[in-house]
């Protein structure tokens, strides 16, 4: 029976910026329509799902977005809805709103403690800085801030937590960067990068807590790595879920696995389309019996399942490996 736990709506394409890495912006514009927001979250609902992740484009530029919350929280009960903003047009009145409306958590997107550091990747630096700032004086206690990991913004971590723990941030989550609008991989962090910030992890304590985003496998086992029990991020969900048991229902309506993974299919329902779709059947069948180099002779193939977008977006198959990955040297 087909089980969906997590699922994204893209509600729109619209941005008012230009971050160097996203295809999203101010011409051409496309919402996801009202009517298929609520069906899609209904039988969401209706299939256990657990929590719900707002996205855009910018999600502030969504005409519906009260309403979405609103009908995903109170009239289909789904535990945790979530949202992700760039801090744009945030204000004290519309946060109120947000809350009101049924909102569990507002995410500010956030790729360095300085403007330097964050124009690297990322527009906006001064707007996520302004609404952090506001939600911290409102004493909102639920703040997440989005940080994509890239080679050149690992030196910055350190000023990073410590900048989240100064506005009261809850959540620090740890993103990994996907191909760009050209299908790219410029700034992928090295062996070194990646131990050294697992470390950093694994030390922290106090505000914020940091989680590692469940697609970014390869940092999430050197995280749970130990010399005394072994590795802890095991099992079937170690790692991308793509084919499992989350969904995308994309801004015109269809269904992919996931926002990153752009094989998009159109069905009557999500029922059908998470037990019918042949990219659905191959993403299950995706697992370490399949795997590729340099997966296959990785330490880490039972502790790993690398985001499949990688692979889907660069070389336009499905499969269990990531050639840019350099966790394993």
């Amino acid at each position: 029976m087909a089980k969906v736990t997590n699922m994204n709506l893209e509600l729109t394409t619209a941005c008012p910026f230009r971050c160097p890495q996203c295809y999203c912006s101010m011409e051409n514009v496309k919402h996801l329509a009202l009517d298929t927001a609520k069906k899609a979250l209904a039988e969401g609902a209706a299939l256990g799902l657990q929590s719900v992740s707002l996205s855009g484009g910018e999600t502030m530029c969504y005409p519906h977005l009260l309403e979405v919350i609103s009908y995903a929280k109170k009239e289909c009960g789904i535990p945790g809805v979530h949202a992700a903003f760039s801090g744009w047009r945030l204000t004290e009145s519309v946060v109120t709103q947000l809350l009101e409306a049924g909102l569990d958590s507002i995410s500010i997107s956030l790729n360095g403690s300085t403007e330097a550091v964050n124009s690297l990747t990322r527009q906006g630096y001064a707007d996520a800085i302004r609404a952090l700032t506001l939600l911290r004086d409102m004493g909102y206690e639920h703040t997440t801030v989005n940080w994509v990991m890239h080679s050149n913004n690992v030196d910055d971590f350190d000023d990073l937590v410590s900048l989240c723990a100064s506005f009261n941030v809850e959540l620090l989550d740890v993103i990994s960067f996907k191909p760009d609008a050209k299908a790219q991989l410029k700034s992928v962090p090295s062996q070194e990068q990646l131990l050294t910030v697992a470390k950093k992890i694994k030390n922290q304590s106090g505000k914020p807590t940091i989680y590692v985003e469940r697609c970014y496998s390869q940092l999430l086992a050197l995280v749970a790595d130990t010399k005394l029990f072994g590795n802890f991020n095991r099992g079937k969900f170690r790692g991308c879920t793509a084919g499992y048991d989350a969904v995308s229902v994309n801004v015109d309506g269809s269904y992919s696995p996931c926002r990153h993974i752009h094989y998009k299919e159109n069905y009557g329902s999500i029922r059908e389309y998470m037990e019918q779709s042949p990219v659905i059947r191959a993403l299950a069948a995706c697992d370490e019996t399949v795997a590729e180099e340099p997966c296959k002779s990785c330490r880490f193939l039972l502790n790993c399942r690398p985001c499949i977008g990688v692979n889907t977006e660069i070389d336009d198959r499905i499969a269990f490996k990531n050639a840019y990955c350099h966790v394993n040297g």
